[in-house]
């Protein structure tokens, strides 16, 4: 009740009823009057029922918020007002309605709205004898107008003014949920600063709410139920049916619910009586911030943490959730002049800690050479090769040999198939193979364990020498046996009379890339410089 006539007259009501149930028991007696009960949280709660526990440090930011939304035709409509002390210990606030106080009969018939806030969400549901999205269809519908009727918007009220004060300011927020109402807003969704418009008598309903409570008492013997609302309220004029969006700003989508997933949040299915249930919800930021500012950026309520509506602050010293030791000096003086010089030491002149590049608690030493930081190399005179190519010059060759000797052993098996010897042959060609593979194999190995940097140092202080020879004499060994069996192969051919030109340009290539490994493997530095990495220890 917002008017001072409310007021007045319900005191004189309870008044009354005060001197009737004295006189009843004669003499005075605490009271437990049950007020009327419109769904609100499920009902009476009892000292041991549990309460919802908000899902926020804010606390709800809709508390006290005025939700309404009636049909097109304003035939019926329905109030709620948003308080989490109504909410059930899920967060639902239910609000019933009336059967039968529907202008237009049955299917106009509004009969619950439930509304819950989340921490982040806005949940709202919806129970009628009305289809949705499709409205009701009627036969013979006012010229110039469609042949549907629908629900209207949904309007949201948080200034704490009345409906009618909230719209002279475009101060209401809105929710167009229905696509084929006559909203004069395009997109379903969340709407600011929004103006309401009335268009009830182009979808044949009365003028305004006064209208309607007539037409319903005349015709149906009823009385009007606005769910949390009387009919006496002050909040929406007699002289007001405001039921579609006229102009508002667009803030953002809403997201239709499904049935199970209401179930899923506990939403009690059974509790209204409609045909249909149907619901939505939104981003409740698109209205309200964290921190309970319309409009806000969710800053304002923000702790030293960044957390809103948290606890944490800044102690004296500036820290957030600090203990106030952090602006003493080292000597424990609040805000004193003493301090920890870059190596640790109280009051001191930061020097007993560099190294010698002049870096507190630094790593660089003087080297072997006198070279602060240096690798120890700077005084040897050493010079590095890059062997790389060479390795793979020494590899393909090996792959190469090879290649020659399998040519050669094909062509020696083609040859023996008609040879008196032939099985001894095919032995040896046999033995041959796999020797020749493992040959090429240790080759291959022994170019890749050759270094692939030679390093020739002239100072011998803190260096020595890595042979190679070992490895290039086994090298040159094995692509000589290559070479060997290649022309053993070969002869056998000759022997057999099978000896071509083909087989001569084997015999020709074999021996070439056995002077090329010889020669490459020769060249190779038969050793390599290693020098020790100790270097000195003075800073």
């Amino acid at each position: 009740m917002n008017s001072q006539n409310d007021h007045k007259l319900l005191i004189a009501y309870c008044a009354t009823v005060l001197i009737i149930l004295i006189l009843a028991v004669g003499m005075p007696q605490q009271l437990n009057l049950p007020a009327k009960s419109h769904g609100g949280g499920g009902g009476t709660r009892g000292a041991s029922a549990p309460t919802y526990q908000f899902p926020s440090l804010c606390g709800p930011q809709f508390e006290g918020a005025v939700i309404n939304f009636a049909v097109e035709c304003f035939n019926d409509s329905i109030f709620i007002n948003w308080q989490v002390s109504k909410a059930d210990q899920f967060g639902w606030q239910y609000v019933s309605e009336s059967a039968g106080d529907a202008a237009g009969g049955f299917d106009y018939d509004i009969l619950g709205l439930a509304f819950r806030e989340t921490a982040t969400e806005i949940w709202v549901v919806i129970n009628a004898n009305m289809p949705y999205p499709g409205g009701n269809d009627i036969a013979n519908p006012l010229p110039g107008r469609d042949n549907n009727i629908n629900y209207g918007d949904l309007f949201i009220n948080l200034t704490g003014l009345s409906f009618e004060e909230a719209n002279d300011k475009s101060a209401l927020y809105a929710v167009r949920f229905a696509p084929n109402n006559d909203s004069q807003v395009s997109d379903l969704g969340v709407y600011k600063n929004v103006k309401a418009m009335s268009v009830s008598i182009f979808n044949m309903g009365p003028v305004d709410r006064a209208g309607y409570e007539r037409f319903i008492r005349n015709n149906y013997g009823a009385e009007p139920d606005y769910g949390e609302y009387p009919k006496t309220m002050s909040y929406f004029a007699p002289t007001s049916s405001f039921n579609v969006i006229e102009s508002g700003t667009y803030a953002g989508p809403i997201q239709m619910i499904t049935s199970s997933t209401l179930a899923a949040e506990n939403f009690d299915l059974t509790k209204f009586k409609g045909l249909y249930t149907f619901a939505f919800k939104f981003d409740k930021k698109l209205i309200i911030d964290q921190c309970g500012v319309v409009g806000g950026d969710g800053t304002s309520c923000l702790d030293c943490a960044g957390v809103a509506c948290g606890r944490s602050v800044k102690d004296q010293c500036g820290v957030c959730n600090g203990d106030d030791s952090t602006c003493q000096d080292c000597l424990g003086i609040p805000n004193g002049d003493a301090l920890i010089d870059q190596c640790g030491v109280c009051a001191g002149d930061g020097t007993s800690c560099l190294d010698c590049a002049g870096v507190p608690f630094g790593k660089s030493k003087v080297d072997r050479c006198g070279v602060c930081g240096g690798n120890g190399e700077s005084c040897l005179g050493c010079e590095s090769f890059d062997k790389t190519s060479e390795l793979v010059v020494l590899d393909g060759t090996a792959a190469q040999q090879y290649t020659q000797l399998k040519k050669a052993l094909k062509a020696l098996s083609k040859a023996i198939k008609k040879s008196s010897d032939s099985k001894k042959l095919k032995r040896w060609v046999k033995q041959a193979e796999v020797r020749g593979e493992q040959l090429h194999m240790d080759n291959w190995a022994r170019a890749w364990q050759l270094p692939q940097y030679v390093k020739s140092c002239s100072n011998q202080a803190f260096c020595s020498e890595s042979s190679n020879s070992r490895i290039i004499n086994e090298y040159i060994d094995a692509a000589g046996e290559l070479y060997t069996l290649t022309r053993q192969a070969l002869k056998k051919l000759k022997k057999l009379g099978a000896s071509n030109k083909r087989n001569k340009k084997i015999g020709k290539t074999a021996k070439k890339l056995l002077n090329q490994a010889t020669r490459l493997a020769g060249s190779f530095p038969q050793s390599t410089s290693i020098c020790s990495d100790v270097q000195a220890s003075r800073r």
